[in-house]
């Protein structure tokens, strides 16, 4: 059994997530579903919403030896990269 972790777990899930994706939109594209765009403000408000567990993941992280924001800088700047292709 493969360990899915790592890059090739993050290339396996994201996998599966285009995949999902793929079938969900082409759900909605039949059914005429409307699809709304999240405004600035509810985003805002998702994003405090999950301030609290995202606070203790840093506190976690950093328990653990890692530098938990550089961490998610990364993350983020990962993302960007494989959005922009």
């Amino acid at each position: 059994m493969k360990i899915a972790g790592g890059e090739a777990g993050a290339i396996m899930f994201g996998k599966s997530w285009d995949h999902s994706d793929s079938l969900g939109r082409a759900y909605v594209k039949k059914e005429k579903t409307t699809v709304t765009t999240m405004t600035p403000k509810f985003q805002a408000e998702i994003v405090a919403a999950f301030s609290k567990m995202r606070n203790q993941w840093l506190v976690d992280a950093k328990a653990a030896g890692v530098d938990g924001k550089a961490a998610l800088a990364n993350q983020k700047t990962e993302l960007a990269k494989l959005n922009a292709k």
